[in-house]
């Protein structure tokens, strides 16, 4: 600030005062010193600082208007195993000094077609339901007074067995030679059925059946063996084979 006489000549020496014009410091604080004031930013809004000279004052508007520099996103990443799995991921925005920024819009995109979103996407937190495998991209644009921001995390679902079951449960073999085909299904955590999982089938006693991945089991002697058919995961289950 300058104080100045009628003619507009500089009064040496003056010294000010300095006030918020509101009734309340409610958008910062001021740490004067002499001729000059430090402003500190403490809340969006607007209001007024006035300098006082002898009576004689004059003022300066001052907004203060956050704006998004930086939107992180928690989790930033998660695992599903199972079809119909949820999840819900909720975003923080902060100013380029790290405070919170509050009061911006909310657009939550996808990028891939794992997951889909479970309600609105122009509010946070954001809620994803899983639909398929694979990797997907959430991101959050966070705008405020025409400055946006973006911040994203992954969804991954990589379907997993749970349970496997194999059909029949057991058979009987009359005649040398016969055959005999099982058939595996696995399911996920949901019993949603996991189509293509591959399976690996093994016969305990080769000597009695065998058996090939397509399930197909051949009677080879009299006696009884364990079918084995185990999922990708590890997860497996049993049938019997009796030759007779």
């Amino acid at each position: 600030a300058q104080a100045g006489d009628a003619r507009g000549s500089q009064v040496a020496g003056a010294t000010f005062s300095w006030q918020f014009v509101g009734a309340e410091a409610v958008i910062g604080s001021l740490l004067a010193a002499g001729d000059s004031v430090a402003f500190i930013a403490q809340s969006n809004g607007a209001d007024g600082i006035r300098a006082t000279s002898d009576g004689i004052s004059a003022t300066a508007d001052v907004v203060v208007s956050q704006t998004p520099a930086s939107v992180a996103i928690a989790p930033d990443s998660v695992h599903f195993t199972s079809i119909g799995d949820g999840a819900t991921y909720r975003g923080s925005v902060s100013d380029a000094r790290g405070n919170a920024v509050v009061g911006a819009s909310y657009a939550w995109t996808l990028a891939g077609t794992s997951v889909q979103f479970n309600g609105v996407t122009n509010a946070d937190p954001a809620q994803v339901t899983t639909v398929g495998s694979g990797a997907t991209t959430l991101t959050l644009a966070a705008t405020r007074d025409g400055i946006t921001a973006q911040g994203t995390a992954k969804a991954v679902v990589d379907v997993a067995a749970a349970t496997v079951t194999l059909t029949p449960d057991a058979v009987t073999l009359t005649s040398l030679g016969d055959s005999t085909t099982f058939t595996a299904t696995a399911r996920d955590g949901n019993n949603n059925v996991i189509v293509g999982e591959p399976f690996t089938l093994s016969s305990s006693s080769p000597a009695v059946a065998t058996v090939d991945n397509t399930g197909v089991a051949i009677a080879v002697s009299n006696g009884t063996t364990t079918i084995t058919a185990t999922a990708s995961n590890g997860v497996s289950t049993t049938s019997t084979v009796t030759v007779q």
